[in-house]
């Protein structure tokens, strides 16, 4: 069952979740691998699914995004009001956390092994860390404050 309530257009359909693979008579069962309850579409795991909210909460935290803007993929890279870099970390630690819980899903997949969150969101804190050290910018007085309070400088 998709929900419509977010803007991810581009998310939907396309990734092979077993709700998918079940739709396209590819498997038999189209339950979510993480917690079993539910039809594994792209909005269940990245949104609805125990494992998927938990990272998602841990990640707002750490970046200190309120609840309210979570997953609004292009109005976090459109926002108006924050600062540039601001917004390109939130919206990069975001599709960032997709890919992680992507890669975590296949682990379990294959494996039968969930990982626990919080090594995930901490997986997620060291590359951005290494991507953004990695950069040869002279951040502004108030960015560089921000990164450090992240601990991403």
């Amino acid at each position: 069952m998709a929900h419509a309530r977010h803007s991810l257009s581009q998310l939907p359909r396309r990734l092979f979740t077993n709700w998918r693979q079940n739709h396209l008579g590819l498997g038999p069962d189209s339950g979510c691998y993480f917690c079993g309850c539910n039809s594994e579409t792209s909005d269940h795991l990245f949104f609805y699914c125990p494992f998927g909210a938990t990272c998602a909460r841990l990640v707002q935290r750490w970046l200190e995004v309120s609840s309210g803007s979570s997953f609004k993929w292009m109005d976090i890279k459109r926002g108006r009001g924050s600062p540039m870099v601001h917004r390109l970390v939130v919206f990069a630690a975001y599709s960032g956390l997709v890919h992680l819980v992507w890669m975590c899903r296949n682990i379990c997949r294959v494996h039968h092994f969930v990982r626990n969150p919080s090594c995930v969101v901490s997986d997620l804190k060291f590359e951005m860390r290494s991507r953004i050290r990695g950069l040869s910018i002279t951040w502004k007085g108030s960015d560089k404050m921000w990164l450090e309070s992240l601990s991403l400088l």
